[in-house]
């Protein structure tokens, strides 16, 4: 849809650039606060300093999250004939790509996009664990549950939402797989504790706290 810039759009680019030009963690256009959750904004330093600071470039990224997410989740939905009809896809597609929710982030510039990525590769390798025992699928469940800890507080939510549900649908068999469930949570708070020794260290602590 059509689209221009918006505060946040600014607030989020600017971290960016101070980041990639001033060594800086601080928005000069929201205050001097810190940036938010920083892997997507390390993400995006290395991004701009390969293809350029434009408006182009700062938002074709969350594109591309947005459709490697929408690609994971309907090919998931056919794979596990959650649905089968044409229509049912069809439906999906619209729903994802124009449905006014978390998933119009990918036409922006903030963290959402991948945060959701994130979060539907967390789900996709928790549900690829649990039903193959597969324990390289288990390694990045667990390392993607850590990426969420530097990401967005939304993932987090999504995921947790989802697999409570799953867990108590099927409580018999996944009760014997609580570690599961246990090393979810190891793996964000790791996560978190690695943002929060990251702008310790870089001496914002104070102000990401506040933020």
């Amino acid at each position: 849809r059509p689209h221009v810039g918006w505060c946040d759009d600014v607030f989020f680019a600017d971290w960016i650039y101070q980041m990639a030009e001033n060594n800086s963690f601080l928005s000069t256009a929201w205050g001097a606060k810190p940036c938010y959750f920083p892997l997507y904004t390390i993400f995006m330093v290395g991004w701009v300093k390969v293809f350029g600071f434009s408006y182009v470039s700062i938002h074709i990224p969350n594109i591309l999250f947005a459709l490697v997410s929408y690609l994971i989740i309907a090919l998931s939905l056919v794979n596990y004939k959650l649905i089968q009809k044409k229509w049912s896809v069809l439906g999906f597609s619209l729903c994802y790509w124009f449905g006014n929710s978390l998933f119009w982030n990918f036409n922006n510039g903030r963290v959402e996009s991948l945060a959701l990525l994130i979060a539907v590769v967390t789900i996709y390798m928790y549900a690829k664990y649990i039903s193959s025992k597969n324990y390289t699928s288990l390694i990045a469940f667990i390392f993607c549950s850590f990426l969420m800890g530097m990401t967005a507080v939304q993932g987090l939510i999504v995921v947790f939402v989802i697999i409570f549900l799953h867990f108590c649908l099927t409580f018999k068999e996944s009760i014997r797989k609580w570690y599961v469930y246990l090393l979810y949570g190891v793996g964000y708070g790791f996560g978190f504790l690695t943002t929060c020794i990251f702008f310790f260290f870089n001496k914002y602590f104070g102000r990401f706290h506040q933020n």
